[in-house]
């Protein structure tokens, strides 16, 4: 990982985790769950793995659902 890759990794999973306590603030689980998925993309993707990224991808819309279903369950 380059000094860049790290600060992008960084920059978008600040965002990301942002995103996340502002839609929990605003009790929006689709929106939590969508942000916790990019922000574990953004981890993907800055490790430079490309089967891991390539697995997570074609999952995505599976771990999207579970997402949203778990922090359903954690917070309601």
């Amino acid at each position: 990982m380059t000094p860049l890759d790290f600060v992008v990794a960084v920059t978008l999973g600040s965002a990301a985790m942002a995103r996340i306590d502002a839609a929990h603030d605003e009790a929006d689980p689709r929106d939590e769950a969508e942000a916790d998925v990019d922000l574990h993309v953004a981890i993907y993707e800055a490790s430079h793995n490309l089967v891991l990224l390539q697995i997570m991808q074609a999952l995505s819309s599976l771990l999207r659902s579970d997402v949203l279903q778990n922090r359903a369950r954690m917070f309601s």
